[in-house]
């Protein structure tokens, strides 16, 4: 997993999920339809504005094997500047 995010005040997070030792013949990754689930999602701290999810398929240089990974992207606000 790669993570990213910006800490200032819109919280900007981004995750990337895939496999460094398996390729995508072996393990494949799929987006959930419909989205990010965020049924147990805490939402004490932060509110998520906006979320999307995108499936990327790698090919490297002599191999045949596809990777592929999805990544995850999350506007966080900080709940104390949230609007209901």
């Amino acid at each position: 997993m790669i993570r990213s995010c910006d800490v200032s005040w819109l919280r900007h997070c981004t995750n990337r999920f895939g496999s460094w030792t398996y390729d995508g013949l072996q393990v494949d990754l799929d987006e959930r339809i419909g989205g990010i689930d965020l049924h147990s999602y805490d939402a004490n701290c932060y509110e998520v504005v906006y979320h999307e999810s995108r499936r990327n398929v790698i090919y490297y240089e002599g191999l045949i094997q596809p990777y592929p990974d999805i990544l995850i992207t999350l506007h966080l606000l900080p709940k104390e500047t949230a609007t209901d």
